[in-house]
Parts: C-alpha cells; sequence; structure tokens
C-alpha cells in the first residue's frame, strides 16, 4: 500500500509534465516565454510575447491610463488570472481579467478602451463636442487649487503633422500621456510620445512584425503582434496602416497629466482650439 503510494506520487507530477505541453496546445498560454537573441550585441533576451503584444493594445486604443505593465498568475490547466495595471504619475491602477480556456472573462470592462468620452475633442467628434473653448476652461482653471493636477485632453485647431507635435511638445513641458491619430474608425487609435516603463522592442519579431518608422523617433507597431488577435480586428488594423501611410502621421491632440499652470499656458497657444478636463487631484509631491 505504501508503494502503491509512493508510486503515485512519482508518476502524477511526471504525468502531469507530460500534458503540459499538450494542454498548452489546447489552451492557450499567455505565460509561455521566449528567447530572443539580440544581433547588437550577442546576447538572449527572455520575454514574454503576450505581454508584448498587450503592451502594444493598450498603448494605440488606451494611452491616455498611462504605462501598462501585465502581471499574470497560473490558477491551473488553461485558467489564469491577467492583471493589467496602468500608472499614471506612479499611481497604479489595476485591470483584472480571467482567461479560462480560451475564454475571456472581463471583471473591468472599461480595461481596453480610453477614459476619455469620444466627443473629447474637436475634431471628428460624433455630435456635440465636449471641448471646452479657451475662455471657459480658463475661467474653470483659475478657479482651481494651485496644487491640482489635471488629466485633461487638448485640441489642435487643425491637425499636425509629427514635427509640428513634437514643436508643440517641446514648447510645453508637461507629463505627456497620449497622442490620438487621425484614423478612419469609431475609437482613438494613438501612442505615447514619450517611452515610459520596460523597453520591449527586443521582445518583438522584427523581421515578421516590422516597424513603421515616422519621424522624430516616434514609431507605430506595424503587424499584428502575437496573441494580438484575441484583442483586435485584424482588418480593422490593416485598414487603419493603410490610411496612415497613405495620408501619414497626423495628431489632432495631446491628452496631459499637467498641472494648472501648465494647462493655462498652453491655453495660450494660438494652436490650441480648447480642452476637456476629466479628472485630477491635489498632488503635494511638486
Amino acid at each position: 500500500m505504501i508503494g502503491a503510494a509512493a508510486a503515485a506520487i512519482c508518476i502524477v507530477p511526471l504525468l502531469l509534465m507530460g500534458l503540459s505541453p499538450l494542454l498548452d496546445w489546447i489552451y492557450y498560454n499567455p505565460n509561455q516565454s521566449k528567447e530572443i537573441i539580440v544581433k547588437e550585441n550577442d546576447s538572449v533576451m527572455v520575454t514574454n510575447p503576450f505581454a508584448a503584444a498587450m503592451s502594444v493594445y493598450m498603448e494605440l486604443f488606451c494611452g491616455d491610463k498611462g504605462f501598462a505593465e501585465l502581471c499574470l498568475w497560473p490558477e491551473g490547466y488553461g485558467h489564469y488570472t491577467i492583471d493589467v495595471q496602468t500608472q499614471i504619475d506612479g499611481e497604479n491602477t489595476s485591470h483584472i481579467l480571467e482567461l479560462v480556456r480560451n475564454h475571456l472573462y472581463q471583471n473591468d470592462l472599461s480595461w481596453n478602451s480610453s477614459d476619455f468620452p469620444a466627443n473629447a475633442f474637436t475634431y471628428r467628434s460624433e455630435g456635440p463636442s465636449l471641448c471646452m473653448d479657451k475662455d471657459t476652461a480658463r475661467k474653470k482653471l483659475e478657479e482651481a487649487p494651485e496644487l491640482m493636477k489635471i488629466r485633461a485632453s487638448i485640441s489642435f485647431d487643425k491637425l499636425k503633422n509629427m514635427d509640428e507635435l513634437a514643436e508643440f511638445m517641446g514648447k510645453h513641458e508637461t507629463y505627456y500621456l497620449y497622442c490620438p491619430m487621425d484614423v478612419k474608425g469609431y475609437r482613438y487609435w494613438g501612442f505615447s510620445p514619450e517611452k515610459r516603463g520596460y523597453d520591449l522592442t527586443y521582445g518583438y519579431d522584427s523581421e515578421k512584425y516590422p516597424y513603421l518608422d515616422i519621424s522624430e523617433g516616434f514609431k507605430i507597431f506595424d503587424g499584428c503582434a502575437p496573441g494580438g488577435k484575441n484583442f483586435i480586428n485584424t482588418y480593422e488594423y490593416v485598414e487603419a496602416l493603410d490610411y496612415i501611410r497613405e495620408h501619414g502621421v497626423k495628431s489632432y491632440g495631446v491628452v496631459v497629466y499637467a498641472a494648472k499652470q501648465e494647462l493655462l499656458e498652453m491655453l495660450e497657444d494660438l494652436s490650441v482650439d480648447g480642452v476637456y478636463m476629466l479628472d485630477g487631484k491635489i498632488d503635494l509631491k511638486f
């Protein structure tokens, strides 16, 4: 009896180890790692393709939520808890998802969409824009406490190309979260203008999923990243990319996390058409 129990203890782990690759083939495993050879310094980097794909997705559509980091916990075969953590100015927000045998359960239904309404900008608003004109916004800001920091969308009076956008950012120093692009579609497409968080560049297969170079160091991920098909319609992506290639990368505004005085200075810029202020808080760190 004791011998049989000992044999079972030895056999069961071996059986589970043998079944693991098979179950990973049946049920998608987001926790798998991949070795990437870095030719520049002849080294090997271990990366997670799913985390890289999610990072790209969150930057494209949810950049206003801030830098995104992914945490994964296996709960059993085919079952994973996914914590999509977003961060603005050091403050983390968790968006918990459950992947159970290839079915994604969203405990937070807003995790993969912008926090800003569709008509937060004056450009391409569906119906009347919620964007405040400069005079109204200036009066609101003058009433706000001096230590207030505000997450806001700044609308331009016309589209800016990358050189013009870089010039605008050079004139107005603040915390830039997101730059929405002029792309056909019903939702925001954009990019983070400043690198933050982890550098996942080496995690991409640059031959299979090449970058599309823009200017001033701005880049847009060109190609459907591994695992990305679970969260984005491929046709929608290709259509948007074709539009960008034809018309160039042009932005109709920026999303910032800015101090009161920084916003007031932006309103003095002749190219600013208005502002939509989403939320804010008293910041005692500055």
